[in-house]
């Protein structure tokens, strides 16, 4: 994969920028009590989903490119260990691995993998996606699932201006406590099916000044039976999909694709 300095900026400010933000962590919850750990999540960034998967007592493994992200997970990890050290609970059983997921080879296999939260995007190319999925297939186990969340591509949004900058929210800097806003602009290559998502993050220092960062993100949108023709392509069966982490019938006013599969 190419993006190999994703989130470098942008990892310090993204619990705090999502926090609170668990309207996925159901259906994933309600899938991990129906099937048999170990789980596999990739992208699994700072631990948003996997850690409290795991103080539920699942064996979760997660995989990211982003060390910083993967910083800010073993973090987490770390300081519930220590309390649960304390109360003479065991550790949770998290593994945490630096890996590529469009090559990634584990040498074990899972009853369910996911990929949430459009993730599965910042693999840029029709060849690095179907990569991923190829790595996915070979580590399901014969009764698995695969679970792939994207967004549902508003072709009104696709059409307009690009390179508009638009504020998104404010939220604290956890490690300095000051004020950040978000505001993003994006450019879309419609020929390519790619968007390039820039974030700007404008801290507020307690002078007056202001500190701003930039980060890109570059990542290929795709369409319902385009994605689902893909799945297919690669060895996995559609067993469900909703329009939303709900569990909703999906229409075209649907904000997610959520594509549940098994191999085929």
């Amino acid at each position: 994969m190419s993006q190999e300095e994703i989130y470098r900026t942008s990892a310090a400010f993204y619990d705090a920028q999502y926090q609170g933000d668990l309207t996925d962590y159901q259906l994933y919850r309600r899938l991990a009590a129906e099937t048999n750990d170990p789980i596999l999540e990739i992208a699994v960034g700072t631990g948003r989903l996997a850690v409290p998967l795991a103080e539920e007592g699942h064996e979760v493994v997660g995989l990211d490119l982003s060390q910083e992200m993967l910083n800010i997970a073993e973090g987490k990890r770390n300081r519930i260990n220590s309390w649960r050290k304390d109360e003479g609970k065991p550790p949770l059983k998290l593994t945490l691995l630096r890996e590529d997921m469009c090559r990634f080879e584990l040498e074990r296999k899972f009853d369910l993998i996911y990929l949430p939260f459009n993730s599965f995007m910042l693999a840029s190319t029709l060849r690095e996606q179907e990569a991923v999925l190829n790595c996915v297939r070979r580590h399901l186990t014969p009764e698995g699932r695969f679970v792939l969340s994207l967004f549902n591509p508003s072709l009104r949004s696709l059409i307009e201006r690009g390179g508009i900058l638009d504020f998104q929210k404010s939220f604290v800097n956890p490690d300095s406590g000051n004020r950040v806003d978000l505001m993003t602009a994006v450019w879309r290559d419609l020929a390519n099916q790619v968007m390039t998502v820039q974030f700007i993050f404008d801290e507020q220092l307690p002078d007056g000044t202001l500190k701003r960062a930039r980060e890109n993100l570059r990542m290929r949108y795709l369409f319902r039976y385009e994605a689902q023709l893909m799945l297919e392509k690669n060895g996995l069966e559609l067993v469900d999909f909703y329009g939303d982490n709900d569990g909703s019938p999906f229409t075209a006013a649907s904000p997610m694709m959520i594509f549940i599969t098994k191999p085929a």
